[in-house]
């Protein structure tokens, strides 16, 4: 059918005047006349000591799939926003105690929620501190945060942490080759091309994107037709 399905990950795409490189872990390279960049956003981690090696070992990772596994036990959920609001929210459904930490002076979380987050007595808001560390023996133990304005580190005794801090462009890869606005997304025009001819970038890698599923499939159908135009142009010109 002429579609060839390839898994890896990228690892660099190299711009030439005709046609583009994309290299893969392991070193597998393919070329292309255009590319499609739609590799989206994922989840910011906390940074912090701990958080890998309790992965999957109390570092939750979603609370409607995992809080019944805390039913009865304290959780603490990093992010004050929409996401971390629901999220403290589900989990005091079964945990004892849901400590909800925010770095920054008040929630962003939209009004209703937070009216929600505030009357719900199972949880306890603690803001202007970062986490600093997740604590365990061979499990989840506790969070160590610390208080943005004076540095005072306290203890928080948890068997779980989920992280809502926020979403990150996976656009590393192209960075030489297209602009990037202030929060790292690619800018592209209305047909989807960035500033390299060749390479377009659609869904919710691109700038301005709204994060919903209709506006990635026209991205995407937007870039499709950009690049059929840019293949067909090559072609008539050889």
């Amino acid at each position: 059918n002429g579609v060839v399905l390839l898994e890896g990950d990228v690892e660099e795409i190299e711009a030439y005047s005709s046609c583009h490189a994309v290299t893969l872990t392991g070193g597998k390279t393919m070329t292309s006349s255009a590319i499609i960049v739609a590799s989206g956003l994922a989840e910011k981690t906390l940074g912090v000591p701990g958080e890998a090696e309790y992965r999957d070992k109390g570092m939750i990772h979603c609370a409607a799939c995992d809080a019944s596994l805390y039913s009865g036990q304290p959780v603490a959920v990093c992010g004050g926003g929409t996401a971390g609001a629901i999220e403290a929210l589900h989990l005091a459904r079964f945990a004892s105690r849901v400590y909800l930490v925010e770095r920054a002076d008040a929630l962003s979380a939209p009004p209703k929620l937070r009216e929600r987050l505030l009357s719900e007595p199972r949880i306890e808001v603690h803001l202007g501190q970062r986490p600093l560390e997740v604590l365990g023996n061979g499990c989840v133990r506790a969070l160590k945060v610390i208080e943005v304005a004076n540095g005072e580190i306290r203890t928080l005794d948890v068997s779980g942490v989920l992280a809502r801090v926020g979403f990150e462009p996976q656009c590393a890869y192209i960075e030489s080759l297209a602009d990037l606005d202030p929060d790292g997304r690619v800018v592209v025009d209305k047909g989807m091309r960035t500033r390299t001819p060749g390479i377009f970038a659609a869904g919710d890698i691109r700038s301005g994107a709204p994060r919903r599923v209709r506006d990635a499939i026209a991205d995407a159908q937007a870039a499709a037709v950009s690049a059929f135009a840019l293949l067909g142009a090559s072609s008539s010109d050889r």
